[in-house]
This record gives C-alpha cells, sequence and structure tokens, in this order.
C-alpha cells in the first residue's frame, strides 16, 4: 500500500489526531526518532523493514489491542490496517474479475475451466452485484483530492488496491456489442488511480505498478465477427501500457449460435485450449 506522510506507521492519519493537530507530535513519516524514544509501532515496524503496521503477518497484533480502542481515530486505523493486512494475504490468489450476466454464461464455464488448470486460491469479484459510485464531476472532483494528497488508503480506492495487490489476473467478460458489458468498463475507471495502478514518467508516459506478471482475458461469442479492437484489445493495451502487465492471454469461444453449429463442441475445444496458456 502507498502511503502519505501523513499516516503513521500505525495507520492513524495524523490530520485528525489531536496530538498532531495540537503541536504535541511532529508525525513519524519526516521525523527523527533517537532509539529508545520512538513508539512501539515505530520500532517494531523499522526493526522488520516494514511501513506499515498491516503489512505485518502478526497483525492484529497483541500489544496493539488496546492501543487501537482508545478512541476513534485509532479504531479508524486498525480498520485501514485490517484492510490492507486483507490485501496483503489475497495477493498470492487470483483474482477473478467477472463481468458475466447470465446464470448459464458460456463465458463463465470457460472461465472455470481456466480456473481450474490455473489452481489456487480465487478472490472472485462480481461486477454485476457491485454498486459502483457514480462517475459525476464530484466524484471526480473527490479523487483527485484523494491523489494529490497520497491518501491512497481511503475506502474509494479499495478495488484499485486490489488489483495491484494481486499476483494473478483473471476476467471473463462476454463479447456484447463489439467490446464487453459496461459494467468492466465501469470498473476501469475506478481502478485506473495514479499513484496506486501506474504512474507517470517526466516525460508523460506510464509506468505499471501491478504485480501481477500475467492476465488472462476469457470471453465467448455467438457470432463469428468478433473484432479485438475494442474489447480484447483494448484490455490488452490498458494492462501492457498502464499496469505493467506484459503477459495478456486471450480464451475464447466464437461462433456458438451459427446455424449448424455446435456450441458444446466448440467450448471443449476452447477448453482444451485452456491447458496451453497455463
Amino acid at each position: 500500500m502507498e502511503h502519505g506522510d501523513l499516516i503513521a506507521y500505525c495507520g492513524v492519519d495524523c490530520a485528525v489526531c489531536t496530538d498532531f493537530t495540537a503541536g504535541k507530535c511532529p508525525g513519524c513519516r519526516k521525523s527523527f526518532w533517537p532509539e529508545g524514544d520512538a513508539c512501539m509501532p515505530i520500532a517494531c515496524c523499522q526493526k522488520q523493514g516494514i511501513s506499515l503496521c498491516g503489512e505485518c503477518g502478526r497483525f492484529p497484533c497483541p500489544d496493539m489491542a488496546e492501543f487501537y480502542r482508545e478512541s476513534e481515530s485509532h479504531r479508524q486505523a486498525f480498520e485501514r490496517m485490517q484492510a490492507l493486512a486483507e490485501e496483503q494475504k489475497a495477493a498470492g490468489t487470483t483474482l477473478l474479475i467477472d463481468a458475466c450476466v447470465r446464470r448459464d454464461s458460456r463465458t463463465r464455464r470457460l472461465t472455470d475451466c481456466l480456473l481450474s488448470r490455473l489452481g489456487g486460491a480465487v478472490t472472485e469479484l462480481r461486477l454485476a452485484e457491485l454498486d459502483f459510485e457514480k462517475t459525476d464531476e464530484a466524484f471526480l472532483r473527490r479523487r483527485d483530492d484523494l491523489i494529490a494528497a497520497e491518501r491512497f488508503d481511503d475506502p474509494a480506492f479499495a478495488l484499485a488496491r486490489q488489483f495491484a495487490a494481486a499476483e494473478r489476473i483473471v476476467i471473463a467478460a462476454p463479447y456484447w456489442d463489439l467490446s464487453f458489458p459496461a459494467a468492466l468498463k465501469h470498473y476501469f475507471e475506478h481502478i485506473n488511480v495514479l499513484g496506486i495502478t501506474f504512474r507517470y514518467t517526466p516525460e508523460g508516459t506510464p509506468v505499471g505498478l501491478c504485480r501481477a506478471k500475467r492476465l488472462y482475458y476469457v470471453t465467448t461469442a455467438g457470432g463469428a465477427f468478433v473484432p479485438e479492437e475494442f474489447g480484447f484489445g483494448y484490455v490488452k493495451a490498458l494492462a501492457q501500457g498502464f499496469y505493467g502487465i506484459d503477459d495478456v492471454r486471450l480464451l475464447q469461444a466464437v461462433g456458438l449460435d451459427i446455424d449448424g453449429a455446435d456450441p458444446e463442441a466448440i467450448l471443449a475445444r476452447a477448453m482444451d485450449r485452456a491447458a496451453e496458456l497455463v
């Protein structure tokens, strides 16, 4: 997790800490603390080489239990660190971004086959069940303010942090109207966050900040006219150009609804190809 200078090692937001605002504490990010003078979270995190309590494998730590109950700002810090700890735990799994809508989705059947080939734990994100915040001017202004303040721990960036931390990504998206369901575009608008999933060089070139080295894109189409530019091609451009995920692989089954076609046979052949992509 990225953090600004006003997020302490313990996760407390200094901007709402009475000791900080009253000038009693200079903050732990920009201050030098002689050995023995630093509070327990600072000394412990620095000893382990981590920047936040939530990055520690022992979190929640019994030594900090009372601290996190002391005030509302400390309770919020605990929730912030707990979310980070869950992200750290999920980092070793496959993140499934499911844009399928129908219960009997053929794209989802093909995706499940791929997941079984990949093995391991899966964190599933069903876009049809997410209530995305409306992308209006107020939303964009608030997001820009959070990015400018480096408040990357804000709940508004939960999806972006999850995407950036994933070890491997699978996107399941049926081929709709030369592209994919609108919910997937809405999702990309929420995870394209400067400072979390990518950054810019001084020359204006995006540089990926995501952990994943490989992304799988799974799709199915009823017809045979399936140009890639606005579906898989768009996702591939984002992955390689913004997120730093160079290995992008396509698994598809097309022509499923053409007269005389055998959809089950087509799906079976695509499922066989899944083994070749792993």
